[in-house]
Formats: C-alpha cells, sequence, structure tokens
C-alpha cells in the first residue's frame, strides 16, 4: 500500500526516478488469524499495564499506520525534485472499539521507507484491526519488537 505525504511530485530528474513513479514492492495482505494468539492486549490497556509487561510477549490489536515521517533536508533543485530519502515507524494506533479512550499509538520495529514523494512501508497499513505479536519493551517509552500481523 502507498502512502502519499506532501505533494505528488512526478518528475525528479534525468535518470532518478521517485517512489511514486516506479511503486513500491508488493507486500501481501496480512493474513487471517488461523487461531486466537493468545490474550490479545488492547492499547487502552498498555497504559496500565505496559511497565508489567515489558520483556514479554505480548500480541497487541491496533489499526497499522505510518508515523510521522522525518526526511533529510537537502535542496534537490528543479533537475531533481525528489532526493531526499524519507522513513517513519509503522505504529499501532487506537481502532475503532477504543476511539476517545487514553489508549497511544505503539511503536513497532517495523517501519517505512521513501523519498520526498511516497512511503513503502514493510506491512500493509490499512483502516481495518490487525493483532500484533511480539516483545513489549520499555526504552523511554513502550516499543514493540514486532514478529508477526494478522487479521481477527
Amino acid at each position: 500500500m502507498l502512502l502519499a505525504f506532501g505533494p505528488a511530485l512526478a518528475a525528479c530528474g534525468a535518470g532518478h526516478r521517485c517512489v511514486i513513479d516506479r511503486g513500491c514492492p508488493s507486500q501481501a495482505a496480512v493474513p487471517t488469524c488461523e487461531a486466537a494468539p493468545g490474550d490479545v492486549v488492547a492499547l487502552g490497556e498498555l497504559a496500565a499495564r505496559g511497565r508489567t509487561l515489558a520483556g514479554q510477549r505480548v500480541a497487541v490489536r491496533g489499526v497499522l499506520r505510518a508515523g510521522s515521517p522525518s526526511c533529510t533536508e537537502l535542496e534537490c533543485g528543479p533537475d531533481r525534485r525528489c532526493c531526499n530519502t524519507c522513513g517513519a515507524p509503522l505504529m499501532l494506533f487506537p481502532g475503532p472499539a477504543e476511539r476517545g479512550s487514553a489508549a497511544a499509538p505503539l511503536a513497532t520495529s517495523w517501519g517505512c521507507e521513501g523519498d520526498d514523494t511516497e512511503l513503502c512501508c514493510e506491512h500493509a497499513p490499512g483502516p481495518d484491526p490487525v493483532i500484533v505479536v511480539g516483545t513489549l519493551r520499555a526504552r523511554g517509552g513502550l516499543h514493540l519488537e514486532a514478529e508477526s500481523a494478522c487479521a481477527p
């Protein structure tokens, strides 16, 4: 899935193709969960239980989306308008059932990368909730070392 941000720039200069022109590598859809991955923790529960779960393997439910991108800040010029490299963490955001709760987004070890025109993500973000399994770490804030994802 392509995530657009900023202006869609089509002309990137001679011999250079922007991500928006060449596209992202194909991504498989998140598979359907064959079996419940154990106790699934909602993002809202992590605010209360996160520190006690640190270091443990957990299954967390949320919606995968790219976090805020950061880019290099080269002055590309008119002949090569997508010369900056960009990246963003792939994060779990509260799903529809948790909207309005105190649930905070959770950073995962997965990411997105691209240039000034487009980001390509390791796993396809989308509007539907997923369950991500991994080891919860507490480095400053909570972080999930993601191993797998499935759709409930």
